[in-house]
């Protein structure tokens, strides 16, 4: 007998389907009321990501490749709800968790920091903001859903600090100084950044998080790793890709007035970025930002213009992230098969898409079920 596991239909896109629209606030838990990645380089000319084939996706082409038919295996029956909990969340509904499951929880994990985290609201981070105040990943979740500006700003600034080697609060920083009209310091910030070898923005994390909680509700491993993975709020990639159109649009103004060496070191730091985000693994949407970033800073080059020591040009680097884009949106496909998956490859799958990348799970179903 099939699994019937309507909900789980384009998981693959674990953030390819929801966040393209982009970006990014699929559904959160609902509480009672009561209640390896490689060194990036120092520049941006040295080390490339080691796979030259994305594209640049703009929004519409992004919306495009999360357009994909998904399985028309969703045909209700007496034994399903009346809304399968994937197309619930693709909707940005959310998941409902009684007053006493959430206590069950809390006390079982003796309401630990990864708990607090996966409850995910207003209350429970501050909770764990104040009993565990070395806790990055606490920091980088006030960071980016505090209430107001300074709650936001004081826990950028702690998160820098407690991850010395991760550009993430960097780049953060500086796309809200050029929001708030400061270019200079987002330079700054930008110029740090680049020195910083280990971008991680603590996706897989909440992912084990939401996981836990979701197995103490009950929910089969399958069902809770899928759901851990599903639905987690990252607005902050929203923040990158802004951050990069503003790059991209400095690095006109500077090259407009002749201030090529400043427009260079603009793209470059731009690129840096782009190409930590292509290369962190996580998701699909990681890698199709990064790549939208790196065409936005090229599209103006000279195609002719050497972008790296090995001697790739700004052209040659664009037709490769096309290539990418059409390979992504190929492998984007395969998702449609989750929902006939047998248990074990289903679970195999999302273990593949946690441990190595979601683009690594795709390819492993492809070469499993290509006809």
């Amino acid at each position: 007998m099939k699994p019937n596991r309507p909900w789980i239909a384009g998981i693959a896109g674990v953030i390819l389907i929801t966040a393209i629209a982009v970006m990014l606030r699929p559904g959160e838990v609902r509480l009672p009321e009561s209640a390896n990645l490689p060194p990036s380089p120092a520049t941006a000319r040295d080390h490339p990501p080691t796979a030259l084939s994305p594209s640049t996706p703009t929004e519409r082409e992004l919306k495009q490749v999360a357009a994909h038919p998904r399985s028309s295996r969703n045909a209700s029956t007496q034994d399903e709800p009346e809304e399968p909990l994937f197309e619930k969340l693709l909707k940005g509904g959310s998941i409902s968790l009684t007053e006493d499951q959430v206590n069950a929880f809390l006390e079982s994990h003796r309401r630990s920091a990864d708990s607090l985290v996966a409850l995910g609201d207003l209350a429970s981070l501050r909770e764990g903001m104040e009993r565990f105040p070395s806790d990055a990943l606490l920091k980088f979740q006030m960071a980016i859903k505090g209430e107001t500006a300074e709650e936001r700003r004081s826990a950028l600034r702690a998160l820098t600090d407690l991850s010395p080697n991760n550009p993430l609060g960097d780049y953060l920083s500086a796309h809200r100084s050029i929001v708030e009209g400061d270019t200079e310091q987002a330079l700054k910030n930008l110029a740090t950044a680049s020195a910083k070898p280990s971008y991680y923005d603590f996706f897989l994390d909440q992912a084990q998080a939401r996981e836990e909680l979701y197995l103490s509700t009950g929910m089969t491993p399958t069902d809770a790793k899928a759901a851990g993975m599903f639905g987690i709020e990252m607005p902050h990639l929203q923040e990158l890709r802004d951050l990069g159109r503003q790059l991209a649009r400095l690095q006109e103004e500077h090259a407009a007035k002749g201030d090529v060496e400043k427009a260079e070191a603009i793209r470059d730091m731009g690129l840096n970025m782009a190409w930590q985000l292509q290369a962190s693994g996580s998701t699909l949407l990681h890698e199709l930002v990064g790549v939208v970033i790196e065409k936005n800073l090229l599209q103006g080059a000279d195609p002719g213009t050497a972008l790296l020591t090995d001697g790739t040009t700004a052209g040659q680097r664009l037709e490769a992230l096309d290539h990418r884009k059409d390979y992504i949106r190929e492998m984007a496909k395969y998702s449609d098969l989750l929902t006939r998956l047998p248990e074990h490859d289903l679970l195999s799958y999302l273990d593949r898409s946690k441990a190595m990348g979601e683009i690594n799970a795709l390819e492993w179903l492809s070469r499993k079920y290509e006809p």
